[in-house]
């Protein structure tokens, strides 16, 4: 049977990868998609629908098995097998450093602060402010649509604070702030600080489909309803109702052939992926 050609293969299908999944499966390409661990199915690895008394070890999972010295949101029974185990790093004696990394389709999207600021000149153009090193080569100008752009694609919540440090930008209803927040905010006040919402990429009102968020829980352990931005509720749907993309689970890519300038795309093999609790 002759291989499978595609216009192009993506390697992840997190925040950068699932948004190349939809521009170019929009744009009529044909995609397969790789991804090394397995789809999360929200009613069953998400948490914030269920009760911790219905899970057998309620809910942080098989002491014998999970992760330890790990937050819980890492490893549990709500999302066996979507983190990676065993990442090869040291750490000085005495020291405790931890990276984790998301193996499930849509990587971190999944369980993200979801905070989604712009960059804005002081960011482009660091290098000038601090003298070292070299500016990035686009300005925020430049950029500023394509932010607006995906503002509202995936749905901002926040409001116009006329910071240069922090660029405005096209957004939903900002969250109401907590009995915390205003106690904050007062005390904010007297010291001449602002103290405003953040730009988050979780919804206030219904958008594209997607309802607002009905406050049940902890975000960091996944959204059952896709109230915020993630590649598995937001963007995934929209390429696969094009036809073009073909996802492989379970799957890393083994080596990358290149053409003889090193640079030249030829093609990408991968093999499944045996990983324990997946």
């Amino acid at each position: 049977m002759p291989p499978q050609i595609y216009d192009v293969i993506v390697i992840g299908t997190g925040a950068g990868g699932g948004m190349a999944i939809r521009t170019l499966c929009d744009a009529g390409l044909k995609v397969c998609a790789l991804n090394s661990g397995r789809r999360l199915d929200p009613q069953e690895d998400f948490r914030n629908h269920r009760a911790t008394w219905e899970m057998k070890f309620r809910g942080f999972g098989d002491p014998a098995t999970r992760m330890k010295d790990t937050p819980d949101f890492l490893d549990s029974e709500y999302n066996q097998g979507a983190w990676e185990r065993d990442i090869a790093f040291t750490t000085a004696p005495g020291t405790k450093w931890m990276w984790p990394r998301a193996s499930a389709v849509g990587g971190k999207t999944n369980f993200w602060g979801r905070s989604s600021a712009r960059f804005g000149d002081i960011d482009f153009k660091a290098a000038t402010q601090d003298g070292y090193d070299a500016d990035w080569p686009l300005t925020y100008e430049e950029i500023a649509p394509y932010y607006t752009r995906v503002e509202k694609m995936i749905g901002v919540a926040s409001t116009v604070q006329n910071r240069p440090s922090n660029p405005d930008g096209v957004y939903l209803p900002p969250f109401n702030f907590r009995c915390l927040d205003r106690i904050l905010q007062k005390g904010c006040e007297k010291s001449g600080v602002p103290y405003l919402p953040d730009r988050l990429a979780q919804l206030t009102v219904a958008h594209d489909n997607h309802p607002a968020c009905h406050y049940c829980g902890d975000c960091t352990f996944g959204c059952e309803v896709g109230a915020f931005f993630s590649t598995p509720w937001l963007l995934l749907p929209s390429a696969e109702a094009t036809g073009n993309l073909d996802l492989k689970t379970n799957a890393i890519a083994k080596n990358i052939l290149t053409g003889p300038n090193g640079k030249s795309y030829r093609s990408c093999l991968y093999r499944p992926r045996v990983t324990a609790g997946i």
